[in-house]
């Protein structure tokens, strides 16, 4: 009660006043523990206040400080949770230049249940009650599935540093001070960036392994700026954190979000988080929307020593002379050997295309692989496409969108392919045999069938290669016992070939 007749009385003696707010900027994160009480949610609330406009006096020993009154309240549908209200004061400074060009902000730390809730902040100096700062917004906590892989929310960094202190920016043995701020000016040359993932108690991750990808759009989840993404893999431990960081030196000004998605090996979504930043930089033009470009053939690059900007012309590469359909069916044929980052990248192409992007990808794709001759590391693979198109289409499916076509890209041709047409009590198979693959360098092998009145020709049945699909149940579908009473599958070729393996 004496906490809200303080906030009541406030409201009585700001009322009428002008009110300049001070600059201050807030952030809040969600991030989960798990204890014996089960998965807890611990909101961090973190703000910065603009020192140089604050009004320092010198106190007693002639240092120069002020003193911020904080007031915050959390509620929800039935009414105030929780209410404090204290003083900030600002560290003792020699002079009145230092005092207004350190670091003033504060964070703190609220445990909290699934829910909907109502965050409020006020913040004014002892001495100027009339400039005062009112932050409002509302947090939703979603429950925790405890079968599933999450993320935390990703959360900015101003700066971060290992050292072992009890102070409130003190975590994992390192002291990370957020940014509090969604601006992010010329004076920064990284974005910095922590977030945490973890793996519910009853995740049984049967598809795994996980993938992480980090990447900068123009828009939530979108296209990623060329340059500005990375790919890593996820461990099996409970809960993770993570540091990273983006280099922007030349990063256009303009809006932008920082994304962060799970994934597994098959590029399906687990879970995904991003956050929007600002950045403005003078040495830069303004960058346009990557999402809604329509199809200049240009990139400009870094002006040389004389000043000159030279550009990168795209008709003058191999990817130049493609229409978007053609682009589009390459992105699939590489999808075959991308890694786990470049297929979520290639997913986004597919489901938002964008031709201008979607070439400079498969540019920048093959100049990994090969940065003296990218096209004509293209144009081996796309050698490599045609033989499989030839070998495996079944006139409705391209080849290298079959399941043998896929094994063929990835793993090589096999060693010994074994072919059963016409064995009594069986549909038709293959049996491919790998002694090395150009994949793994492991021995093993693919079980291909045929089911019976069936369009879609051969589909892969059982591998015992690590991460390909395991069936012990194979059998079930490749005999035909149920309509050729008395065979013995003993005899069957396959059982010779694979067994029990």
């Amino acid at each position: 009660m004496r906490v809200r007749g303080f906030l009541m009385t406030l409201g009585l003696l700001l009322a009428g006043l002008p009110l300049w707010a001070i600059q201050v900027t807030v952030s809040h994160a969600t991030f989960y523990t798990n204890d014996s009480n089960g998965r807890t949610a611990n909101i961090t609330l973190s703000w910065r206040a603009a020192a140089s406009n604050l009004h320092y006096t010198t106190d007693q020993a002639g240092k120069w400080v002020t003193t911020l009154q904080c007031i915050l309240r959390w509620s929800d549908h039935t009414g105030i949770l929780a209410e404090k209200v204290f003083k900030v004061n600002t560290p003792e400074r020699s002079s009145q230049e230092e005092a207004r060009n350190q670091i003033i902000g504060d964070q703190y730390a609220y445990t909290m249940p699934p829910g909907k809730y109502h965050v409020e902040l006020i913040l004014f100096e002892m001495k100027k009650q009339g400039e005062l700062f009112q932050y409002t917004d509302s947090i939703i906590i979603p429950p925790f599935a405890e079968d599933s892989l999450r993320l935390s929310s990703v959360e900015l960094l101003d700066t971060s540093w290992e050292a072992v202190s009890d102070v409130v920016y003190a975590r994992n043995n390192r002291i990370d001070i957020p940014l509090a701020s969604d601006f992010v000016d010329d004076t920064k040359t990284y974005l910095h960036f922590y977030y945490e993932t973890y793996r519910g108690n009853n995740f049984k991750g049967k598809s795994g392994p996980y993938f992480i990808k980090t990447y900068i759009s123009t828009k939530p989840y979108g296209s990623p700026v060329i340059g500005y993404e990375k790919a890593d893999s996820l461990t099996g431990n409970e809960r993770d954190i993570h540091y990273g960081e983006f280099p922007i030196e030349n990063l256009s000004s303009g809006n932008y979000y920082l994304n962060v998605v799970i994934a597994d090996k098959y590029s399906w979504v687990q879970d995904k988080q991003c956050i929007f930043f600002q950045r403005f930089n003078t040495r830069k033009k303004e960058v346009k929307n990557v999402e809604n470009i329509s199809a200049p053939t240009t990139l400009e690059k870094e002006p040389d020593s004389n000043g000159v900007t030279h550009v990168f012309d795209l008709t003058t590469t191999f990817v130049g002379k493609y229409t978007p359909v053609q682009v589009k069916a390459i992105l699939r044929m590489l999808s075959l050997i991308a890694d786990p980052g470049e297929n979520l990248i290639i997913n986004g192409f597919l489901s938002k295309p964008d031709e201008l992007y979607s070439k400079y990808f498969i540019y920048n794709f093959w100049e990994k692989r090969n940065k003296k001759d990218p096209g004509k590391a293209w144009l081996d693979y796309a050698e490599k496409i045609k033989e499989v198109n030839r070998i495996f289409s079944n006139g409705r499916i391209p080849g290298y969108m079959t399941d043998r076509g896929r094994i063929y890209i990835q793993y090589g041709k096999p060693n010994d392919r074994i072919i059963v047409n016409n064995e009594n009590g069986s549909n038709p198979y293959e049996v491919w045999q790998y002694y090395s693959s150009e994949k793994t360098g492991l021995d093993g092998l693919f079980l291909f069938y045929k089911p019976a009145r069936t369009l879609s020709g051969y589909q892969l049945l059982h591998s015992t290669f690590p991460d390909e699909k395991r069936n012990p149940n194979w059998r079930s579908f490749l005999y035909l016992n149920n309509l050729t009473s008395g065979y013995n599958n003993e005899n069957s070729q396959a059982e010779q070939l694979i067994g029990n393996k």
